[in-house]
């Protein structure tokens, strides 16, 4: 029975912690935030109408058939609408109709109107992926936030156990009295200022993850955690394209063609608009019956007798078939004005993309600039780590032989930590430029390299 309660207390202490520590990957990160975001979903919405709007153009196309049907009680002298004589008796007549019309020709304003819908709808599903987008760059870099965050807390902790126990051999030597007491003090001093800077970067961590965990619409948790990407390859960079290579490459991105669906549609408006010139050819059929209470059938002696009301639907039904032409002659110049007005848009949307290709080429040199210099920086401040290191080792060994001060320990010791903060942010901002390169070169947004 024992056995048993330790077993069900150790899988329940399994569950818990799997369940606990849920880790969140970057694609985790974007699926979640693609599927939940509001702004992503408010967007759906404009999508779905304008799906909504292209499917009823369409419909369009087909011809409508109405019902209608009255009954009407007549008091006092009135035409009887079937005998078409007057009475003055209280009278009912029923009637009822179908209708159904159909347009053969408006000048195309119905296959544009589908056209321009159509145009509508992709220009709303690019924006869509757009919006995903800019949330996924957003997602990245808030994750390398993170992992950066983690690293430099990570380091500090390094630091101050390094620090730690050159506290305690310094402690050492000055009970042995190979140093002065003062390169103790110094040296504690020291290890609380590093102290205060684990703490820092802990709060530091604490706000990066929270960051993310609010882009994602989550409650906060401790137990949130991400996953750490493979930056193996980070060591073998790349040599970048050129700007005009990304921008070609680039000219697919969703806000490229939704302004150039914006230009086309313009371009349909100004048919659509034009069409209005033309005249417009529509058939119609009309089938109606009816009963009236003041119609009456005749013997052969002329004495009338009722008319029974099945009856009457049959005898009195009728079909009639009509077409209708429209040219427009003189509508005060509208849709002169109209015309004018959809060249003007389309001289509008084409500034439009042009401002957005502008745009995009500004934006893919900017990158370029900056992972040309993230390169750069990741080198440098890697060489710069590498002598400090023998700088500092050198320093340290001079300092336990009391050859050094402890200003000169504490001065080589923070250069040390600076160059290794400086390594971390130069790393991270190499992986997040490649990354925007990848994107605009048409790669998955992905941390792995």
């Amino acid at each position: 029975m024992k056995n048993s309660l330790l077993l069900i207390v150790f899988l329940l202490a399994l569950f818990y912690t799997a369940h606990s520590q849920d880790v969140w990957s970057l694609e985790k990160c974007i699926q979640h935030a693609q599927e939940n975001n509001i702004t992503v979903k408010q967007q759906l919405l404009q999508e779905r109408n304008a799906q909504i709007e292209y499917k009823s153009s369409k419909q369009n196309l087909l011809p409508d058939l109405n019902f209608s049907a009255n009954n009407n009680y007549s008091f006092g002298r009135t035409v009887d609408p079937f005998t078409n004589t007057f009475t003055t008796d209280k009278s009912n007549s029923i009637n009822f109709g179908l209708s159904s019309s159909v347009t053969i020709f408006d000048g195309l304003k119905n296959y544009n109107t589908i056209e321009s819908r159509k145009l509508n709808l992709l220009a709303t599903v690019a924006n869509t992926e757009k919006i995903k987008n800019d949330i996924s760059l957003s997602l990245a870099n808030a994750y390398l936030q993170i992992l950066f965050a983690e690293e430099l807390y990570k380091n500090s902790q390094n630091q101050l156990e390094v620090t730690k126990l050159q506290l305690e051999r310094t402690q050492k030597l000055v009970e042995a009295g190979k140093l002065p007491q003062g390169n103790y003090f110094d040296v504690q001093a020291q290890f609380a200022n590093e102290e205060l800077q684990v703490i820092t970067n802990e709060n530091s961590l604490r706000a990066a993850r929270l960051s993310l965990i609010q882009m994602l619409d989550l409650k906060y948790s401790p137990d949130f955690a991400i996953d750490r990407p493979n930056f193996s390859e980070i060591e073998n960079l790349p040599n970048l394209p050129s700007a005009d290579e990304i921008f070609n490459s680039a000219l697919r991105l969703p806000q490229i063609k939704s302004a150039e669906y914006q230009v086309q549609n313009a371009q349909t408006n100004l048919s659509l608009a034009k069409g209005a010139i033309s005249p417009t050819l529509s058939i119609g059929a009309n089938y109606g019956t009816g009963y009236s209470s003041e119609r009456k059938l005749y013997d052969e002696n002329m004495i009338p007798y009722n008319y029974p009301m099945n009856d009457q639907f049959t005898d009195n039904q009728s079909f009639q078939i009509s077409v209708r032409l429209i040219i427009p002659i003189f509508n005060r110049f509208s849709t002169s004005n109209s015309i004018k007005k959809s060249q003007v848009s389309i001289l509008q949307s084409q500034y439009s993309l042009e401002t957005e290709k502008q745009t995009l080429y500004k934006d893919i040199q900017s990158a370029l600039n900056s992972a040309y210099s993230a390169q750069a920086k990741y080198v440098g401040t890697k060489k710069a780590l590498e002598a400090l290191k023998e700088s500092f080792k050198y320093t340290e060994q001079k300092f336990e032989l009391g050859l050094v001060n402890s200003l000169d320990y504490s001065v080589a010791k923070n250069n040390l930590v600076e160059a290794e903060s400086n390594l971390l942010q130069a790393k991270y901002e190499l992986i997040f430029t490649l990354t925007v390169i990848d994107f605009y070169m048409g790669k998955p947004i992905q941390l792995n390299r």
